[in-house]
């Protein structure tokens, strides 16, 4: 079977009646991820060499990749590949997929952390570590310390600190939100807890249902992990320091109300993600 082959027939089991409906709106830009994955190439490749023939390898592969996507597993967890505020990161189901609305955090960061002179910032729930790398390549002279729970997330980020070569810039802390961070106070503490309800986790064929319950498992009304940070940002957070947390928008002005009730004065923003949803709140302290 040829390239151009291959890639019809996985466009058609994507689209079919037996793959998840979230996973026939996609079925064409999914394929031909995973099946450049396979061949290490990129579609405009796979359109110039069409007619190249696959061998039975490439093919079965290509038929397992195309079984996990069409019961819902999310594209980046079969690539093991993620874009991330123009970069890529290594990404596996031990971390959460990096979601598009997330790069408004990095992008409030990253401005506070310009405009202040900031040089540490803390990244709390780290996961794969696309927020704080992220941070450490777009600021310059800043160091970045990485917390999360899960040494399994850890490991990802580490990997990844590797990649872009940030090894010296960040540094990594397996605790509970704050405990054991090695620097006390920081200029910018950004983080992306988990904020969905536990009732409302979905189920397959949801890709959000393959993701680490730890990474989405926010408690009964989505806040309990920010609730722990909330209670001490007084302690962590320097003179003139600024804070970005991601949230859902049913959640987002309880977020704002624990974090007004925390930093007493704190002049509070409510950001909005590409959809115009809000989605995020930056606050910074006079």
């Amino acid at each position: 079977m040829t390239v151009a082959s291959a890639l019809a027939v996985g466009i058609m089991r994507l689209r079919s009646g037996q793959a998840a409906e979230n996973v026939r709106e996609s079925a064409r830009t999914d394929a031909q991820l995973l099946l450049g994955h396979l061949l290490g190439a990129d579609h405009v490749w796979m359109l110039a060499h069409g007619d190249d023939e696959l061998t039975r390898e490439n093919l079965d592969e290509f038929g397992i990749l195309l079984d996990e996507r069409m019961r819902g597993v999310p594209v980046p967890y079969l690539t093991h590949i993620a874009g991330f505020y123009g970069r890529e990161f290594y990404i596996d189901e031990r971390v959460l997929v990096p979601r598009p609305e997330t790069e408004h955090v990095a992008t409030a960061a990253i401005e506070a952390l310009r405009a202040s002179s900031g040089t540490h910032a803390l990244d709390v729930g780290t996961g794969s570590g696309v927020l704080g790398i992220t941070l450490a390549l777009e600021v310059s002279g800043l160091h970045v310390t990485a917390t999360d729970i899960s040494r399994d997330a850890l490991d990802v980020a580490y990997r990844n600190v590797r990649v872009h070569q940030v090894m010296e810039l960040v540094d990594f802390v397996q605790c509970d939100i704050f405990i054991g961070t090695p620097v006390q106070r920081f200029d910018c503490i950004v983080a992306n807890l988990p904020y969905v309800p536990a009732a409302q986790i979905p189920l397959p064929p949801d890709p959000v249902a393959y993701e680490p319950p730890v990474a989405l498992d926010g408690g009964a009304d989505g806040l309990d992990v920010y609730r722990k940070l909330a209670s001490r940002l007084d302690d962590l957070l320097a003179p003139r320091g600024s804070l970005v947390l991601e949230a859902a928008p049913a959640t987002i002005y309880s977020l704002a109300q624990l974090v007004k009730e925390s930093l007493r004065g704190a002049r509070i923003e409510i950001g909005t993600d590409y959809a115009g949803l809000e989605r995020f709140i930056v606050a910074s302290i006079a």
